[in-house]
């Protein structure tokens, strides 16, 4: 699980910056993907927010998982990483 934690927190730090890169005005918003390679294969992190929604809220998006390319649940991927 610790290798699955750190190779999942760096996708998102990746997301984070290339969110950064965008000059968006206000705090992180979820317009980027993240990425990072790990044994498994390379994991991309994907936000989507709920259609609809009125404001740029954490809570008003999901995060979807993908492993060389394919979605993948969050429970499955942190099984492949360990």
């Amino acid at each position: 699980m610790a290798n699955a934690t750190t190779y999942m927190q760096e996708a998102f730090d990746n997301a984070v910056f290339r969110e950064a890169n965008l000059n968006f005005k206000g705090s992180f918003s979820g317009h980027a993907s993240g990425f990072a390679d790990t044994p498994a294969g390379k994991i991309g992190l994907h936000f989507v927010v709920a259609e609809g929604r009125a404001t740029i809220r954490p809570q008003h998006m999901r995060k979807t998982w993908t492993l060389n390319g394919k979605r993948i649940a969050a429970s499955k991927l942190e099984a492949a990483l360990i």
